[in-house]
């Protein structure tokens, strides 16, 4: 009796059933020993009459040892002795990233007017090796492709890299069977990383590999060069493939085949994900760095260029600086260059090739002067210089352009106020004809209408004088707007993070639960990045917590801001779905959060464009 009572109990832990007014709710796993790496399904299925109107269930935390994959949905319906009945399936797809034993919690499924919570569950991860078979309640069939014979595998070029210095990574997937389709449903977690992707075709090339004395078909899925933004052990997350497979039909039964509808086999969706990778990023060496020195790693050269080599006062000049070489050249900043002190020069034009090969990424980058001489005679160009630190040798370089010389000749007639320093407008008016003065005074006479007041005389005397200078105050905003990115990027953040929130609020009025969480969060990592001029693509939460404690944010205001932004992570990727209410709640806090944060930020303005 005790034995039979222990059997009991034990399939009650595992399929972790609840049954409800006319429903059940079941919970189960595809298998409850893994090893690390390996993926396994959690399943909810709520049957009965009530089924079709279950509510999304809610399921515990897991991250602990698993990265969720996907999840995906499915209905049926029965009829056995004249009744219908339904049944829904909620099937959860995890991969396995700690060893050791766990418990699932209970999943809440909302069903009949209340909530229904299954038993926990448990599961095995081993470290290495395959875990032993253990019995499963649902029963799959033969047919469904193994989990040997479908994979995908993340490799790196190198484990330890420098800052800044490429990483390329590549995902294959190998399979003994036949895929039908496939597509990318979550790209990798590239985060602390400046991403390159490598273009692929639209048909992958394939190609033949043995592994353990099994023969692969293998196809390029995704590559991509990684520049990694900052020292310490990074990870880049598994990449997500949602597959069509198909599969041969499962029974020896010709006739049984037939009428089930799988005596030439069907399709089945597979989700598969890769391996995650760790780095380990190593911080530049401080010894023997150089004063031009801009952060640059790789391997490069320069070169300076003018289109012509005279030229007269006053007259446009063309100077390019071309960077070429192996390395992060997106990322390249604009050389510093000392020119004279009787050229203006106007911002540079950017243009950049960049090429992707399998040693890493390459091409040239080109800054584009506009100068124009104001003063006439010989003038020398310094060499412009590029510090860089090359990895393979483990040591800095300096590269130097060739010294460029020009003749300024005297324009015309106006060269003396050239040589004066006049600017250009002044050079233009001296061009006009004299006006002579008039002198002595015409007949006065009576004018009707009152006299101004005091108060209207200095007005309109001041008037003019205020407009003046509201004139030169916004022309130098536009000037610094485009010769200043980081200060471009900071004036422009409370308003993109405003256009962010009115999307987030759309997504919640047409019931677009992922949606909202994702333009919530681009709406505060959107409005950091412009503020502390980072890219929002490689952005590390603790790195920006530390910028923001040395520019003296509160912790008040980074302990509210952040938690919102961690609620938009989990809420992106997380099944369970979230009242209306609740996202109420947090755009209300993601608006107090910005509000808060662009005070911060005002109080501060000698730090406010910093880098």
């Amino acid at each position: 009796m005790r034995k039979i009572c222990g059997g009991v109990l034990t399939a009650v832990l595992l399929c972790g059933w609840v049954v409800g007014q006319d429903s059940t709710v079941r919970a189960h796993l595809d298998r409850t020993s893994v090893f690390v790496g390996q993926q396994f399904t959690l399943s909810v299925e709520v049957s009965g009459r009530g089924a079709s109107g279950a509510g999304e269930p809610r399921l515990p935390s897991m991250e602990e040892f698993t990265a969720f994959l996907g999840s995906r949905r499915s209905q049926q319906y029965r009829l056995v002795n004249g009744r219908m009945s339904s049944s829904r399936i909620f099937s959860f797809h995890f991969q396995a990233t700690r060893e050791g034993e766990f418990e699932i919690g209970a999943v809440q499924v909302q069903l009949d007017g209340r909530v229904h919570k299954t038993a926990p569950l448990r599961i095995r991860i081993g470290g290495t090796g395959r875990p032993a078979p253990t019995p499963r309640s649902d029963r799959r069939p033969a047919s469904t492709a193994a989990q040997s014979d479908l994979f995908v595998r993340a490799t790196a070029d190198r484990e330890r890299v420098y800052e800044n210095q490429a990483l390329v990574v590549t995902y294959k997937i190998y399979t003994r069977v036949s895929v039908s389709s496939y597509g990318i449903s979550k790209q990798a977690e590239t985060a602390g990383f400046w991403v390159e992707d490598y273009p692929q075709t639209r048909q992958p090339h394939t190609e033949g590999e043995v592994i353990d004395g099994r023969r692969y078909t293998v196809a390029l899925i995704k590559k991509m060069a990684l520049f990694p933004t900052g020292a310490g052990e990074k990870e880049v997350g598994p990449l997500v493939l949602e597959c069509r497979v198909r599969t041969r039909g499962g029974s020896r039964d010709p006739f049984r085949g037939f009428f089930s509808g799988d005596l030439f086999g069907r399709e089945v969706t597979r989700q598969l994900a890769s391996n995650s990778l760790r780095v380990q990023v190593l911080p530049l060496p401080q010894e023997g760095r150089p004063r031009e020195f801009q952060g640059a790693v790789g391997n490069f050269a320069v070169s300076g260029q003018l289109d012509k080599s005279e030229v007269k006062a006053n007259e446009a000049l063309s100077f390019k600086v071309r960077i070429s070489g192996n390395g992060n050249l997106a990322g390249l900043s604009e050389p510093r260059i000392s020119f004279p002190s009787s050229f203006e020069v106007y911002p540079p034009k950017v243009e950049q090739q960049i090429r992707r090969d399998p040693s890493g990424v390459s091409g040239e980058k080109t800054f584009e002067y506009v100068l124009i001489p104001r003063r006439p005679g010989p003038v020398r160009l310094e060499p412009v210089k590029l510090a860089y630190f090359d990895p393979v040798e483990g040591a800095y370089r300096i590269t130097r352009a060739p010294e460029l010389s020009v003749n300024v000749a005297p324009g015309d007639h106006l060269a003396e106020a050239a040589e004066a320093g006049l600017s250009r407008q002044e050079v233009k008016l001296l061009g006009q004809d004299i006006r002579f003065i008039k002198i002595g005074s015409g007949p006065f006479r009576k004018t009707g209408g009152s006299l101004l007041t005091a108060k209207e005389f200095w007005i309109r005397f001041f008037l003019p004088l205020l407009c003046l200078l509201g004139a030169v105050g916004y022309r130098r905003h536009l000037t610094r707007l485009k010769g200043d990115v980081a200060y471009a990027r900071a004036r422009r953040a409370r308003r993109v993070s405003r256009k962010r929130l009115v999307q987030a609020q759309a997504h919640l009025d047409g019931g677009s639960e992922k949606e909202f969480y994702q333009a919530v969060g681009q709406a505060l990592t959107g409005y950091l990045a412009d503020k502390l001029n980072l890219a929002q693509a490689g952005m590390v939460s603790q790195e920006v917590k530390e910028s923001l404690r040395a520019r003296g944010v509160s912790e008040e205001s980074l302990t509210g801001y952040f938690d919102c932004l961690q609620i938009c992570d989990l809420k992106q990727f997380a099944p369970s779905s979230s009242a209306e209410q609740e996202m109420q709640d947090l755009m209300a806090r993601a608006r107090d959060g910005l509000t808060r944060m662009e005070q911060e930020f005002a109080s501060r303005p000698e730090r406010r464009y910093s880098q």
